[in-house]
């Protein structure tokens, strides 16, 4: 994939371009944003400052009965597929279900 795929680049433009101002959901959102904003720094010189929603810690408020909080376990918990998961798309998908379950809890 690496031998065929963007040079990294265009690979940050594209993401800057389509999140745009969005707010960002996601499962230990941290981590990841951690890693998006210093390579876009790096390779398109710009700082990601969009706002951003960690479901990690919305469900431990909204779910302390539960035995963790890792994304496999709140799925289990509200019965959605963890099948494929480790994979781009896929978690993107979990982690949207989860969050939608997490609302309604409110």
């Amino acid at each position: 994939m690496l031998k065929t795929g963007k040079i990294p680049t265009e690979v940050y433009q594209d993401f800057v371009q389509f999140i745009g101002e969005n707010i960002i959901i996601g499962h230990n959102v941290n981590f990841d944003l951690g890693f998006l904003s210093n390579k876009c720094k790096k390779y398109i010189n710009y700082n990601l400052t969009n706002d951003y929603i960690d479901i990690l810690y919305i469900a431990r408020r909204l779910v302390p009965c539960s035995v963790n909080y890792k994304l496999g376990t709140l799925a289990k918990l509200f019965n959605i597929s963890y099948e494929g998961a480790h994979r781009g798309l896929k978690d993107v998908e979990i982690t949207y279900e989860v969050y939608n379950k997490l609302r309604k809890l409110k």
